[in-house]
């Protein structure tokens, strides 16, 4: 115990403690606040998630069509 208070006055454990704690908490409400708009937009949400990945869908087959073509050439 007498090392740990000894090492609070010196070194600004304290100070850093609470700024972690602070930051913790911060974090935690962010969080808490997503997910609340998650559960209120679930509708929304799966509608953006379907279009993300339908375009990231396409994107693929459209590098893959690329990367093909690229190979086909140099075959040729």
């Amino acid at each position: 115990m007498y090392l740990h208070k000894r090492f609070d006055s010196f070194s600004g454990y304290r100070q850093v403690k609470d700024l972690m704690n602070t930051i913790h908490g911060y974090c935690m409400d962010y969080t808490k606040l997503s997910f609340d708009f998650i559960h209120d937009n679930k509708d929304l949400v799966k509608e953006v998630v379907k279009t993300g990945c339908k375009t990231a869908m396409v994107v693929s087959i459209a590098a893959a069509s690329v990367s093909i073509a690229k190979a086909l050439s140099k075959n040729e």
